[in-house]
């Protein structure tokens, strides 16, 4: 059973490769926005245009591992490739750090190594958060580390120990504060075991060095606190609180059979969970791989009762529901399994596996031809100008590709006016003070689906700059015109976008003046 269980996994995890690079674009939420600031950072020094509204600042934040990656992929790939080779990492890396964690509690691997993949299309997979992605196989490459040294350390070890944790925390702060959580846990667990076999000082001395390595980055974590100050929302009802952790919402992506995928994920680890309690009542003689168990349950609490920021973005509660459900996983997986259960369950993943592929393959291809619609107008904007995107219709809460893929356009030099990464302390590019249009361009309501206020006058008499082009996404027609009628009325509409008619791009009328002056004069 082995050898076919280790070629459906290389097949399924080669398919799920090769879907993102079977499309031009491939759709994600924030992913266009990531591989614009990616190209501001690549190309800062070289185009006069960035430098004047952006500063580049190092936060103690972490969020810029995925980020920095891309843009020195940018150099190498290009536009189109570089964020494919990014995915590409994570889509391989997840699978395997799984299977490697999952190999520090049994030997016998057999079809719980498929559930890498179950995990790998996730949610914040399609919202395009990188930085969280990268950061899921780097906690659990971690953690399997210091699962297998804990107990004879080495320079070596120690160094790769503190390598891994801080790249945890460059990719992001969350997971790394997971990882920390989990290695005190995990000492907690193992030094009365370790005491046992070698004795007090040895237990503590190998406990101190991995909880002291691990907690290295806490300096810059109280660094950036100290900066930005504190506010987490812990309100909701109970059910919204519970809901990201019993409805596995994090599996959730762009296909239509979502739903249901996620609650036939439940219902089997839930199946499965009824007979390992079954085991464990008949041997009560506790276990190492108990301690994921314990992750598990203290993830879970975490998930419900702590913080949630889902209207701005951090969906911390789905986020550590990821991790619960992850490492409640793994702690089955060190049940002694019947061949027929393994075979059953074995086939039961590979279709979870198989239906979420189909599922999200024509979703994928649809929005690939949206996208491709939508960076049809770039041909039109002249580098360096100034873009301001208007989205007349939103997928708010769910993964929406088109959000912020006015970023596909500015890559050619020009200026998201909206460059939601530029506003938030915790990325690597910032508007400069007199460039941002936070309270003099765009006004937003409390939350993310509230339509926007616009003031394009306000912005050009308070910065001195002019908005060069206003592009309107969505809407039958062109609604727009009917909400923000007054303030383009200083526009032209240059550009509808074919089939669909969805892009529309208007430009200021004196930018088409200056144009045809400057043809002219050549």
């Amino acid at each position: 059973m082995r050898r076919p269980l280790e070629i459906c996994f290389c097949v399924l995890m080669s398919i799920q490769v090769l879907s993102v690079w079977i499309v031009r674009y491939y759709p994600s939420n924030d992913g266009p926005s990531h591989l614009y600031n990616a190209a501001v950072l690549a190309n800062y020094n070289r185009v006069p245009a960035y430098r004047e509204f952006y500063s580049i600042s190092v936060s103690p934040a972490g969020n810029f591992l995925a980020q920095l990656l891309q843009s020195g992929l940018l150099k190498i790939a290009g536009e189109v490739a570089a964020e494919k080779l990014l995915l590409t990492f994570y889509i391989v890396l997840l699978p395997l750090s799984f299977r490697y964690l999952l190999a520090t509690v049994t030997a016998e691997l057999g079809p719980f190594v498929l559930c890498g993949l179950v995990f790998l299309p996730n949610f914040f997979f399609y919202m395009g958060f990188w930085n969280f992605c990268l950061s899921i196989p780097l906690l659990l490459f971690a953690l399997a580390h210091f699962r297998r040294k804990r107990c004879h350390w080495t320079w070596g070890s120690v160094i790769a120990f503190g390598v891994l944790s801080f790249l945890t925390y460059s990719a992001h702060p969350l997971s790394w504060a997971v990882l920390s959580m989990l290695i005190g846990l995990d000492v907690l667990v193992g030094v009365r075991c370790q005491w046992k076999l070698n004795g007090w000082a040895p237990a503590w001395r190998s406990a101190a060095v991995g909880l002291i390595t691990v907690n290295l980055p806490a300096l810059l974590v109280v660094g950036y606190l100290g900066s930005v100050g504190g506010g987490l929302e812990f309100g909701g009802t109970a059910r919204e609180r519970a809901a990201p952790l019993y409805g596995a919402g994090f599996l959730r992506g762009l296909g239509s059979i979502d739903r249901w995928l996620s609650t036939a994920f439940v219902v089997v680890v839930l199946m499965l969970a009824c007979r390992a309690v079954q085991f464990r009542l008949r041997e009560w003689r506790p276990r190492s791989a108990d301690a994921f168990l314990l992750f598990g349950v203290a993830l879970a609490v975490v998930s419900v009762c702590g913080p949630s920021e889902a209207a701005s973005g951090a969906y911390v509660r789905g986020r550590l529901a990821l991790y619960a459900w992850m490492f409640f996983v793994i702690w089955l997986a060190s049940a002694q399994w019947s061949l027929r259960i393994r075979a059953v369950l074995g086939v039961a993943l590979g279709a979870l596996v198989v239906a979420a592929l189909i599922s999200h393959l024509p979703a994928e291809a649809a929005w690939n031809e949206q996208l491709a619609e939508y960076a049809s107008a770039r041909r039109f904007i002249v580098p360096g100008s100034t873009i301001l995107p208007i989205q007349m219709e939103s997928q708010f809460p769910r993964a929406d590709p088109m959000a912020h893929a006015v970023d596909l356009l500015a890559l050619g030099g020009s200026i998201d006016l909206f460059n939601y990464e530029a506003l938030l302390p915790y990325f690597s590019i910032q508007f400069r003070p007199d460039r941002t249009p936070i309270d003099r361009l765009v006004h937003r309501g409390q939350s993310e689906s509230s339509e926007l206020v616009l003031d394009i006058d306000r912005y050009e008499k308070t910065t001195g700059k002019h908005v060069d082009y206003v592009l309107a996404y969505g809407g039958a027609g062109a609604p727009e015109l009917q909400r923000y009628g007054e303030q383009l009325a200083g526009f032209e509409e240059i550009y509808v976008s074919q089939p669909r008619g969805q892009i529309r791009l208007y430009q200021r009328r004196q930018l088409r003046r200056a144009r045809w002056l400057n043809a002219i004069n050549k």
